[in-house]
């Protein structure tokens, strides 16, 4: 992600800032949160507001789109 996208950190479920990786906690979401974080989904708003129309988008695997 560093390398990619400069994102540099990971954020916890409490939207925490985490130098490294959690056992208790999905990859992918702190990939997603760290993301929104650093404002690479402009379209999402703020991390402690996030859009409504853009949490309707989020499907999940094996779910109906």
């Amino acid at each position: 992600m560093a390398e990619h996208f400069g994102i540099t950190s990971l954020v916890s479920s409490n939207g925490d800032i985490q130098e490294s990786d959690s056992d208790e906690e999905a990859d992918m979401c702190e990939f997603i949160r760290a993301a929104v974080a650093a404002g690479k989904f402009k379209e999402t708003g703020e991390m402690d507001n996030l859009n409504d129309s853009f949490i309707g988008k989020i499907n999940c695997a094996g779910s109906p789109s």
